[in-house]
C-alpha cells in the first residue's frame, strides 16, 4: 500500500483477495452508494485504524439512522439513544487512554450537575 498521507490515508484503502488495492471511493462508485451509505462504510472500515473505534462506530450509526429516516420510518427512539453518547468528551479525543465507558460515566455526572441539559 502507498504511504499514509493526510489527503489519502491508508485507512481509506484495502487489499482485495486478488492482491489489488481498492480505495473506498472506487467501492462507493462500484456499488452506487448514496452519501449516507458511503459514510457508513467509511466509518466502519476505518474504525480500527483510528484512536477510538467506538467513536467511528457511533458515527456509522448516526448515518444509518439518517438513512432509515429517509425511508419514512420513525427513528426518534434511535436518535434518543444515540444522543446519550453524542456529548462533548472531557478528555481530549486523541488521548490513547480514552475509555468510552468511563467518559460516558463522567458525562452523566456532568449532566446531573448541569441544569441546562
Amino acid at each position: 500500500m502507498k504511504n499514509k498521507t493526510p489527503v489519502n490515508p491508508n485507512y481509506y484503502k484495502g487489499i482485495l483477495p486478488n492482491g489489488n488495492e481498492i480505495e473506498l471511493l472506487d467501492f462507493f462508485k462500484a456499488f452506487n452508494l448514496n452519501h449516507n451509505r458511503s459514510c457508513m462504510v467509511k466509518y466502519i472500515t476505518r474504525a480500527d485504524s483510528k484512536d477510538n473505534a467506538v467513536l467511528d462506530i457511533l458515527k456509522c450509526i448516526k448515518y444509518a439512522i439518517h438513512e432509515i429516516k429517509c425511508k419514512g420510518i420513525n427513528v426518534e427512539p434511535l436518535e434518543k439513544a444515540l444522543r446519550e453518547y453524542d456529548k462533548p468528551f472531557t478528555t481530549p479525543p486523541n488521548d490513547p487512554d480514552l475509555d468510552i465507558n468511563n467518559q460516558l460515566f463522567v458525562n452523566k455526572k456532568i449532566d446531573e450537575y448541569n441544569p441546562d441539559n
